[in-house]
């Protein structure tokens, strides 16, 4: 292998992992995002529904 060319390639791998590591970061973030209101929804319509029935 040639000096000049293995200087860049650890560069590219660093630089390949933080893109992928970011890309999960920001995939997690996402869902937890899309997640968090459906949650509050789903409680809500649990708790209308409980309050619903006992108050009958």
């Amino acid at each position: 292998m040639k000096p000049k060319d293995s200087s860049p390639e650890p560069i590219r791998d660093l630089i390949a992992d933080l893109l992928a590591i970011l890309g999960m970061i920001f995939a997690t973030i996402g869902f937890a995002l899309m997640w968090i209101p459906l949650g509050f929804i789903v409680a809500g319509i649990c708790s209308i529904l409980i309050g619903w029935r006992l108050s009958q």
